[in-house]
């Protein structure tokens, strides 16, 4: 993040982290991408933004990819099925501005879908319909290991001060929040070159401290210099609260305009209540699903042995 991120801004409380943490924490965010499956690059949309989370229990991880529900209805022109899930795709790393065709050493694969257990009733808990717009999906348990810029969420800890989300031990949110996303127009193809280019641009503004009793929140961005010339993209994009000594996950964003200078994001006591339901209701399938997906990774490793040797 870059020095002056917070020098436009005044009468606000210092906010000291070390940059090592900061960086890594606001390159949690990912483009995320929908390919046709024929090789094309041209066939390859990139429709938003997303994150992964590192949900930690012990020595065990669990890698969840949240995204915008709208985002990926649009882009699949439709509702996400068991039948298209492999056609996202979501880059292992973050660091990637500029890449050529993309092998399958660069793909994470999501192999399942999570959908709310009773979406009407997550809707009546915390009483806005839009809270329900995001998605978890769930890559295998070993994609993002040895990458550092996965944010990590310690179950554990939730509720705690020493968490990585936001809750209500840890107050109001911050006077100014962070989102760290992929506008549209920042993402395009080179075709001479057949190359993907990415941008990831960070976008501070003030919390707007009317919406403290709505599940879903706003960040006002009047006046903010370097806004992207259009929203579109952001949203999936997840949004940052300072607390004591630590940037927190405060939720996601759903909706914006550059017009109004507005961004609107479902707070992380949805998003955490969510994760929670799914990490408990699917543990016993998903261990049973990675134990088949590492024998069948098995599997082709030997055929392609076989193939190579002479």
């Amino acid at each position: 993040m870059h020095k002056d991120m917070f020098s436009f801004y005044s009468n606000q409380p210092r906010m000291d982290c070390k940059p090592r943490l900061v960086e890594k924490t606001m390159r949690s965010s990912r483009p995320l991408i929908y390919n046709l499956g024929d090789g094309q690059i041209w066939n390859t949309w990139r429709g938003g933004t997303c994150f992964i989370i590192r949900w930690r229990v012990g020595r065990k991880n669990r890698y969840f990819c949240i995204a915008a529900r709208h985002t990926l209805r649009n882009m699949l022109q439709g509702d996400l099925t068991n039948e298209n899930l492999d056609n996202i795709r979501v880059l292992k790393h973050s660091n990637i501005e500029r890449h050529g065709r993309l092998g399958e050493r660069d793909w994470a694969k999501i192999i399942a879908y999570h959908p709310l257990i009773d979406e009407t009733e997550f809707q009546k808990l915390f009483g806005d319909p839009d809270v329900s717009d995001f998605v978890i999906l769930e890559a295998e348990n070993d994609a993002f290991d040895g990458v550092s810029s996965v944010f990590t969420v310690r179950p554990k800890l939730v509720g705690v001060t020493e968490s990585e989300i936001v809750s209500n031990v840890d107050g109001p949110l911050s006077h100014i929040l962070v989102v760290s996303g992929f506008p549209s127009v920042n993402n395009t193809i080179d075709y001479e070159s057949e190359a993907i280019v990415f941008h990831r641009q960070l976008v501070s503004g003030r919390y707007d401290r009317s919406t403290d009793g709505s599940p879903i929140g706003q960040i006002d961005c009047t006046g903010r210099p370097d806004l992207p010339t259009d929203f579109d993209g952001l949203s999936g994009s997840p949004v940052f609260s300072f607390h004591r000594d630590q940037w927190k996950l405060a939720g996601i964003v759903v909706r914006g305009t550059a017009s109004s200078k507005r961004l609107h994001f479902i707070k992380s006591n949805a998003i955490g209540f969510a994760l929670f339901a799914c990490a408990l209701s699917s543990e016993d399938s998903m261990r049973k699903a990675h134990m088949e997906n590492r024998k069948q990774r098995r599997r082709e490793k030997s055929r392609t042995r076989r193939i190579l040797l002479p």
